[in-house]
Formats: structure tokens, C-alpha cells, sequence
């Protein structure tokens, strides 16, 4: 039992001293508070001391209650608290609507919020009689207020048939804050309605400077103002705010405060609602005051908040205060990526960030050159892309960056049928990234090579490059066989290339550049003995023709009144020069390095003898009606056809003609005797002739060789074929002897070969 009183007694003590404390705070800064917490915390001792038994009751229903020293009342009730002489109890939190009697002295303590309402004709707190004192004190509030013709704090309504009730003892108010209310014709603290036949006597009405505010809608007597335990009412006003409006009378200590922190600019108006208090006064917005502001928006511009009192407490004016708007710090959402993907055009890097305040700026330069343009890349690559709010009066800077990565796609152009693997046509890739790229021809075709470097093998490394323009590459593929008019070239890119002839065909020749070749087939259905004219329209250094024997123009004489158009056998041959060549089969190769190239409209194919002329032709040729060569030209015949003998050269008549590649023989007039000036004395040079008509019709070839000369055969004049000599004699000098074997014993030539008559 001991220690439960103790601790009571300890709760107590810690609870007054709260009230102390509180009561504390609201004094001005010119007080002694050394002196005032010691005098509290005294009081406060004692009354724990004398009360440290006392309960808490909470007050309920309609019940009436007495109350002892000690008490603390909680709770609403409609009944009426009776206050025992000489007792201190405590209202916190209690409403009490049928009015407070006090039988004599009492203390009351105010903690939070307190009601107490008087009924009809009674005050809302009834203190004693003459002699007696009601003290009022703690840092909560209370509204009293009587009923009809009641004191708020005092007494009832006063007939002249109870002439003591208007009389009572003394009130002091020494804390919190206090508002009382009289009734019809009452005061708020003194006296309700008196009878004209009764005596108002009031004992004193002393009110200290640790109040926060008395409000009383009147006072029945001068009120006594108190400074700790001085009488200042001489000079009330150094301790007092008092505002008299009419007969009511709000004394309050200080004024109004509120703090205003510092605000943050926003770009719009800042409108802070900072707590008004006076004391433990608290001010509800709207009704009790309104804000207001001035230069409230911009940094450094004087923002001030007043406050206007209204309703109740429009006394108290307005209280103003400056507060200070600081610089905001940007909200900024940064800018990603745009994926940016180059090829060929200036691709945006980023899609646009934004900001609370200011403005996004961009640039590819942190030192420079910021707009509000988005930057954009022309070529592939890593980008670092800055961006920034700069500074302003009301908020501060910001920058940042974002690293981009451009990716660029690689286009490859195929010439020809083929395709190339290791990339992907619609994929980008980063710059710096290395492919394998190979080339891959179709089948009959082979790779040849890269337009951007003619060396590189068919399976290449490729570096990506920053500009799409420098990815783009071209690879060629040709057919293994091409073929340009009559000749077709092979080339498969492993192997020699081969070019292939179709001498018997009648397109013309028509390389369209330079070829280089190692071979060359030309497939000619050649007469049965091996002799034709040929010119080769392709440039050599050396080269090897497999079973083929070539003879150069070496003139044409007359012997024995026959007319001859002498050869000599040759061992290297030359390009754009017409030959008669002799072959055992119908195709003729040539080996070495040989160039095939286009044909110059005037390239010079003749070789001119005595006057007379032997021309390659490269296209079909076709003597018409009217050609100014008709009676001059001679076709060589490799076979016996329309009267012409095989191995002569046949004059043409009118609808002849020769195919591409052969040679024909032309009397262009004019005798210089014989071509060589070895040539055997038989022979004579051919005549000159007065007109064409006195040319032959056709003329034997002679093939003069170390060993003598060969009557070989006759050109036919229609055809340009040779027909080879068939049992023609000759003897050792050439001299034709007939068809018919010699008789006389000698040495002869026949059909090419020497032959011993016995």
C-alpha cells in the first residue's frame, strides 16, 4: 500500500509539473522564470501533498456531483459540479452543462479543453460568497458561459428576495486561457442581472501576466493586474494587451505568433499556412483569421504572409511576417535513347527529357553550343549527348549526360548471280564490329572480285565503319562463260581462262574491252586438206599453235602463162595480219599470253605484194551489186566448187561473200616486179593490166619454201575456199609441167612431194 501511494503521488507531481512547464513557456521573454517554476513547482508540491489520495471522475449523464480536494473531472454531464470549500480540482477535457458551484473558496486547474455552461438564472461558475476566493490557473482554456441572466463567472440572476446573492468574494485568473460570457444583462465575470433593490458587491478581480488571454463580454468591477506579486495596474499596458470594444474586454499577453519556414520556389504563388497560437490559444482558419500575400512567387522578392483576425478575435487585427523562397533544384527527367540507327541520314539521337523549371538544352559539346535542338548523328558511333537546365535567380542549375551507341547497317551489292554470307542486310551493327563476309557464286558463275579492293579473296574480314557510306560494297560475280558475238571466254577463276572461236559463224567479232586469256580454240570446219585464210584479230607475245602451219603473202607472178599468188611458210605469226594456214583438223589452239581486244574500225588487216593486196576481214562481208571491189577480189578455195579448183584464188562475182576471220585477195594495180627478190628467174612478176578485164579468173597458190615451189591448190572466185592441187607436175624450178607424169628421167615436184622418174 505504501508504494502504491507513492507512485501516485509521483504521477501527480510529474503531471503538475507538465502544467508548470507549459505555463512557462508562455511567458514573456522579460519575465523572471526562475522565479515563477520555483513558485509552481511549490504550489504544486503542496497540493500533492494534501491531495495525493484524490481520484479521477468522469463525469456522465444528467448526474449531479460534489467534488473534493484533489479531484480531477473528465467526461461530459448535464448535471451540476458542487465544489467543496477550500478544495483544487482539475477540469481536463470536461464539459459540464448544468454550471459549477463553488461553497467557498476553491481552485480550479485548466488542462486542454473545458465547457461549463450555468443553468437558467445561474452562472456558469457560482463562486462564494463575501470573503471567499476562486482561483483560476493552468495552461488549458475554459468558456463559461451563464445561463439567462447569469454570470459567466460570478453570480446568478439577483431578486430582491435574496438580496446576498449578489454578493461575492474574489476571482483570480492566473493561467490559461479564459473566456467568459454573461447571460441577458449579467456580466461575463461579476454579477448576473440585479434587482434594483439589491446590493451588487464584488470582492476584487485580479488577473496575472502568465495568462494567455481573459475575454469577457464584460467586468462588473476594475480589474487588479498583477506582475509575479506586483500590483502593476498603474501601468498596465507595459504587461498588457487590453482591447475594450464596447463592454467587453479581451486582456491577453503578447500577441499572436506564428513562424513561417522558408519556401522553396514552386514558379507559381507559394501560400504557406503556418499554426497562429497565442499562448495555448489555438486559432482555427477561417473562423478565427484568414491568410493573405504579397511577393509570394519569386526568389528574393520580400514574400510576406499576413494574418487577419476575424469573427471573435477581430480585434487582435493582422500579424504580417516575411518568409524567404529559396531556389528550387529541377526535377529533371533525362533524355534515353531514341535507338537510333544510321543509314545515311542524320538520325536523332534522343527523344526529349523535361524539367520542372527552365528549359532542356542539348549538345554533342559539354564545353559549347547547347540548344534546344535535339542532336542528331550523321554517321555511326558512340555519342555522348550533354544536357542541362541552366541557372536561373529562382532555382539552380542541372547537368547530366547520356551515353548513345549508333549502330550502322552494312549494304553489299551483288553484280551477277551469287550472294554473300557473315552479315545480315537488315541488322545494325556497331561501328568497330568485324564480319566475315565470303562470296558465294551460283552455280556457272564465279566470284571476281570487290569494287572496294580488287584483291581481296572471295571470304573477306570487314570492318564496320562509321559512315554508311563507306559500308556499302559491291561484289562481282561472272559467268564462267561469256560470250561476245563469236567468241565465248571460260573463266572459272581456279583454272587458265580459255577463250573459244566459232569460225564458222557469221557475227563479227566484238570484245567490248581488254581479255587475257592462256588459250584460244578455234573450232572452223576446215576443208578436207587443211588450207584457208585466216587473220586473228587477238595481241601475243609469244605464242604455240598446235597442228597448224601458217604462209604470208609473197606476191603474185606469171609463169607459163599461168598466174600464181606465191606464200611462204612462216614461224611466228602476228595479230591484224592475214595468213593462209594449214591445218589437219577442224580446231586450231593457241597457247601463251594473249590479250583479246576490241577491233578499231580502222585497224589496217592486209598485207600489200606487186600491187595487189591480201585482206582480213573481222565481220561478214558481202560483195553487192555495185561494190567498187567486184573484178579486183579473189576468194582462195579450199574446195572444188562451181569450176573453181581447190587451192586457187578465184575471182568473186557479184553476192559473194566472207565470213569474219578469213581473208580475201585484192588487185589494188600497179607492177613492181617480182616480191622476192629470191624468187627463181622462171618466175615473171605479174603483168599490169589495163582494166580489170584482162585479170585472171583465177589464180593457183604457190607455196615457195626452201626446197623449192608447191603448187598447192586454186582459190574459187565465188566462195574465197582454197582447192588443193590434185596430179600437178612441176620440176625442180616451179615450172608447171602438166597434169600428166613426165616422161624424161629427172626429179619433179607432184602434189607437193618430190617424185624420181627412172
Amino acid at each position: 500500500m505504501l508504494l502504491t501511494t507513492f507512485d501516485y503521488i509521483f504521477n501527480k507531481f510529474i503531471f503538475s509539473h507538465n502544467v508548470i512547464i507549459n505555463q512557462a513557456k508562455a511567458l514573456n521573454k522579460e519575465r523572471n522564470m526562475k522565479q515563477h517554476i520555483l513558485a509552481s513547482l511549490t504550489a504544486a508540491i503542496v497540493l500533492l501533498s494534501t491531495n495525493a489520495l484524490a481520484d479521477d471522475i468522469t463525469l456522465s449523464g444528467s448526474t449531479n456531483y460534489s467534488v473534493e480536494d484533489g479531484d480531477v473531472l473528465i467526461g461530459e454531464t448535464s448535471g451540476t459540479v458542487t465544489i467543496a470549500d477550500g478544495a483544487t480540482v482539475t477540469l481536463s477535457n470536461a464539459t459540464v452543462n448544468g454550471g459549477v458551484i463553488c461553497e467557498g473558496s476553491a481552485t480550479i486547474i485548466l488542462v486542454d479543453e473545458n465547457i461549463v455552461t450555468g443553468a437558467s438564472q445561474k452562472a456558469g461558475i457560482q463562486i462564494g460568497s463575501s470573503g471567499t476566493t476562486l482561483t483560476i490557473s493552468g495552461d488549458g482554456s475554459l468558456t463559461a458561459t451563464g445561463g439567462e441572466s447569469g454570470a459567466g463567472i460570478g453570480t446568478g440572476m439577483c431578486m430582491d428576495s435574496d438580496p446576498e446573492l449578489a454578493k461575492i468574494g474574489n476571482i483570480i485568473i492566473k493561467g490559461g486561457v479564459v473566456k467568459a460570457i454573461g447571460g441577458k444583462d449579467a456580466d461575463g465575470i461579476g454579477t448576473g442581472y440585479t434587482d434594483p433593490d439589491c446590493t451588487r458587491e464584488i470582492g476584487s478581480i485580479t488577473i496575472y501576466d502568465a495568462v494567455d488571454m481573459v475575454d469577457a463580454s464584460s467586468v462588473g468591477k476594475d480589474i487588479i493586474y498583477m506582475h509575479d506579486n506586483t500590483d502593476v495596474s498603474e501601468s498596465k499596458k507595459d504587461y498588457f494587451n487590453i482591447i475594450e470594444n464596447g463592454e467587453r474586454k479581451i486582456i491577453y499577453i503578447g500577441i499572436p505568433a506564428f513562424d513561417v519556414e522558408a519556401q522553396t520556389y514552386t514558379g507559381e504563388a507559394i501560400t504557406p499556412k503556418p499554426t497562429v497560437s497565442l499562448g495555448s490559444l489555438n486559432f482555427t482558419e477561417g473562423v478565427d483569421y484568414e491568410y493573405s500575400y504579397t511577393n509570394n512567387v519569386n526568389v528574393g522578392s520580400s514574400a510576406t504572409v499576413t494574418v487577419t483576425f476575424k469573427g471573435d478575435y477581430a480585434e487582435f487585427g493582422s500579424v504580417s511576417k516575411s518568409f524567404n523562397i529559396t531556389k528550387a533544384t529541377p526535377t529533371v527527367e533525362p533524355p534515353t535513347s531514341a535507338n537510333p540507327k544510321f543509314a545515311g541520314t542524320c538520325v536523332a539521337l534522343v527523344t526529349a527529357g523535361s524539367t520542372n523549371f527552365g528549359t532542356m538544352l542539348y549538345s554533342l559539346d559539354d564545353d559549347d553550343d547547347y540548344s534546344e535542338n535535339i542532336p542528331c548523328a550523321d554517321k555511326g558511333g558512340d555519342y555522348t549527348v550533354y544536357y542541362k537546365v541552366e541557372e536561373s535567380d529562382n532555382w539552380f542549375g542541372a547537368a547530366e549526360s547520356v551515353e548513345i551507341q549508333v549502330p550502322v547497317r552494312v549494304d553489299v551489292t551483288v553484280v551477277g548471280d551469287g550472294s554473300v554470307s557473315g552479315y545480315d542486310p537488315d541488322e545494325f551493327y556497331p561501328v568497330g564490329t568485324v564480319l566475315t563476309l565470303t562470296a558465294e557464286p551460283d552455280e556457272d558463275y564465279r566470284f571476281t572480285d570487290w569494287d572496294d579492293d580488287f584483291n581481296a579473296p572471295a571470304e573477306r574480314e570487314w570492318t564496320v565503319l562509321a559512315d554508311a557510306k563507306d559500308n556499302e560494297l559491291t561484289v562481282n560475280f561472272q559467268q564462267k562463260t561469256v560470250c561476245y558475238g563469236a567468241v565465248c571466254v571460260y573463266n572459272d577463276g581456279i583454272n587458265e581462262v580459255e577463250a573459244t572461236i566459232d569460225g564458222d559463224s557469221d557475227i563479227p567479232w566484238s570484245i567490248p574491252e581488254k581479255i587475257r586469256v592462256q588459250r584460244v580454240n578455234l573450232n572452223r570446219n576446215f576443208a578436207r586438206q587443211g588450207y584457208s585464210t585466216i587473220v586473228l584479230p587477238f595481241y601475243f607475245e609469244e605464242i604455240e599453235v598446235d597442228e597448224a602451219e601458217f604462209y604470208e603473202l609473197d606476191g603474185v607472178s606469171f609463169a607459163n602463162d599461168s598466174w600464181n599468188v606465191s606464200v611462204t611458210p612462216v614461224s611466228e605469226i602476228r595479230p591484224n595480219t592475214p595468213y593462209l594456214i594449214h591445218v589437219m583438223k577442224n580446231t586450231v589452239s593457241f597457247s601463251g599470253d594473249i590479250a583479246l581486244r576490241p577491233i578499231d574500225d580502222d585497224v589496217d588487216c592486209s598485207v600489200t605484194k606487186n600491187g595487189w593486196e591480201l585482206r582480213g576481214t573481222y565481220e561478214y562481208k558481202v560483195w553487192k551489186d555495185g561494190n567498187s571491189e567486184l573484178g579486183r577480189v579473189y576468194g582462195f578455195a579450199a574446195e572444188e566448187r562451181d569450176g573453181a579448183s581447190i587451192g586457187q584464188f578465184v575471182r568473186l562475182a557479184y553476192n559473194a561473200s566472207a565470213k569474219p576471220l578469213r581473208a580475201y585477195l585484192y588487185y589494188a594495180g600497179g607492177n613492181s616486179g617480182e616480191s622476192r627478190s629470191m624468187a627463181p628467174a622462171q618466175f615473171k612478176a605479174a603483168p599490169a593490166v589495163a582494166s580489170i578485164d584482162e585479170l585472171p579468173e583465177s589464180m593457183d597458190v604457190v607455196i615457195r619454201g626452201e626446197e623449192g615451189t608447191t603448187v598447192i591448190g586454186t582459190i574459187n572466185t565465188r566462195t574465197g575456199e582454197f582447192r588443193s592441187a590434185e596430179n600437178r607436175w612441176f620440176d625442180l624450178n616451179g615450172r608447171f609441167l602438166g597434169n600428166k607424169k613426165p616422161t624424161i628421167k629427172g626429179t619433179y615436184y607432184n602434189n607437193g612431194k618430190k617424185v624420181i622418174v627412172k
